[in-house]
């Protein structure tokens, strides 16, 4: 069996056209995520076009693999518009952060083996280059952007498929790079807080021993849960636990007062 060529995974990205703050249009780039429950925006992007983001938020973290948690920044709503056609256009409302995602794709695909999808209309006729994603566009709106057409790169079982959508085809899955000495591979890394590490190592290192209260120990609970009481001042005060009769001491008051007497006065 034969070596398998060098490939990468397409994830399913269009261009986009949304106007600015002066109404001109301008091409963003976006992610399509049918696994994320919300849509979001980078700063940078909103910078760009001129956007005023919304500081109020109902929900300002939104969580990912493993539980790990991220603060946005805000939200605002856009409407973008179909490079090829511009009667298609939707309305969203996306959260606001630092970054997305890293850069996509992290390697150049070779499409000069994908000649199947050389006459269709794309959605991201930069799909096959590295490059920056502005936007993610999430499960809620995902499901009204497919049409019915697919068409299969090439007949390997693993081979990428271009997706009819009214953005355009999406071009997702198997597809093979140029250089796989510059491929890079991304895995999602859930990395826990500091603080829960410490804990964690410091619950690891207690040794798990029932406490053994001797005769003792229960006396001193028994004179502190009968004698604590609170004054008026707010303070408490207790017994002090004695061990076998008081009265055992002796008479030890005139001796205490004559040593007294003796530091204070010779």
């Amino acid at each position: 069996m034969g070596a398998q060529p060098p490939s990468t995974v397409l994830l399913g990205t269009a261009r986009i056209l949304v106007r600015d703050s002066r109404g001109n249009e301008q091409s963003v780039r976006a992610l399509l995520d049918s696994g994320a429950q919300n849509s979001f925006i980078t700063r940078q992007c909103c910078q760009r076009l001129g956007l005023v983001i919304n500081r109020s938020l109902s929900c300002p973290v939104v969580k990912g693999i493993g539980g790990t948690s991220k603060a946005t920044q805000g939200y605002i709503n856009l409407k973008f518009y179909s490079r090829i056609d511009r009667n298609v256009n939707f309305d969203i409302n996306a959260l606001v952060v630092d970054r997305v995602t890293e850069r996509l794709l992290t390697v150049s695909v070779d499409t000069s083996a994908m000649i199947e999808f050389k006459n269709l209309t794309l959605a991201d006729d930069t799909y096959a280059v590295p490059g920056n994603i502005d936007m993610l566009i999430g499960a809620s709106l995902f499901p009204h952007l497919l049409l019915n057409k697919k068409v299969r790169g090439n007949s390997s079982h693993t081979a990428a498929y271009a997706l009819e959508t009214v953005l355009g085809y999406v071009i997702v899955g198997s597809a093979p790079i140029i250089d796989s000495i510059s491929a890079t591979s991304y895995c999602g890394m859930a990395v826990e807080p500091l603080e829960s590490l410490v804990c964690k190592f410091w619950e690891m290192e207690e040794v798990n021993v029932p406490p053994i209260a001797s005769s003792d120990d229960r006396l001193c609970e028994e004179i502190y849960v009968r004698t604590t009481v609170r004054d008026r001042d707010g303070r408490y005060s207790v017994a002090l636990p004695f061990k076998g009769d008081v009265l055992s001491l002796g008479d030890s008051r005139q001796m205490a007062e004559k040593r007294l007497f003796c530091k204070l006065f010779f």
